[in-house]
């Protein structure tokens, strides 16, 4: 295992992103699954480092995009709208970056809580989809974008996990409703969880089980190609 970090993505204003692509055999895999991060939820947190762990015991490279918004004070001064616009013009450039030097590959877009409306912006701001045929994706504790967004991989049949607490407070069961018998999806809803996996009885034990319940239903869909 080996890994880079570059700074050759560059957001609003030019700012610079910094990426880490992680490689997992002597060679560029022809797999890459690229994490958009939540809002305080770096790319090294818990659940998006073990899924690093199981794409890359299974030939998957993994990217991490790490936009830090939390520390961006022009993005922190702004009020919800001008946010929401930034926000759309920053991810489209991630999302272009993406296109540009991975679209070769087959691609696993994974967005983790503020990361899921980084996936609605490249779908509804790039040509992505058209570009990228072989790309899949995951929604971790999704936003209200997950409305906007369902939608849109239904009718591209672009297959998709979803993974949510029922006690995550975006969790809406008549959404888990419109997942069922969908081919293209593939849901798990953990038990008594929060918003960051979290046991919502201070079990702590039943938190790490939670990250361990998420772990392998990623990794059984890893095996089974589902995710490409």
């Amino acid at each position: 295992m080996k890994f880079t970090r570059t700074k050759d993505l560059y957001g609003v204003d030019e700012r610079s992103i910094e990426t880490t692509y992680w490689q997992s055999g002597e060679n560029q895999s022809d797999k890459l699954a690229v994490v958009l991060p939540g809002y305080i939820y770096p790319p090294d947190a818990p659940a998006t480092f073990f899924l690093k762990l199981a794409f890359m015991k299974h030939g998957w490279d993994y990217l991490t995009v790490d936009y830090r918004y939390n520390e961006n004070d022009k993005f922190l001064a702004l009020d919800d709208k001008g946010k929401a616009e930034y926000l759309k013009s920053d991810q489209a450039k991630i999302g272009e970056y993406i296109i540009d030097k991975y679209k070769q590959m087959d691609l696993c877009l994974i967005g983790k809580s503020l990361g899921t409306t980084g996936i609605l912006n490249i779908l509804t701001h790039t040509n992505l989809l058209s570009v990228c045929k072989r790309a899949t994706f995951m929604l971790l504790t999704p936003t209200e974008s997950q409305k906007e967004i369902l939608p849109i991989l239904k009718e591209a049949n672009r297959n998709l996990l979803y993974v949510i607490g029922d006690k995550d407070p975006y969790y809406e069961k008549g959404i888990i409703d419109s997942l069922t018998n969908e081919a293209t999806i593939n849901f798990k809803v953990i038990k008594n969880s929060g918003h960051v996996f979290e046991d919502k009885d201070n079990n702590l034990g039943k938190s790490v089980e939670n990250i361990k319940d998420l772990t392998s239903f990623v990794e059984a869909n890893i095996e089974s190609g589902f995710l490409g």
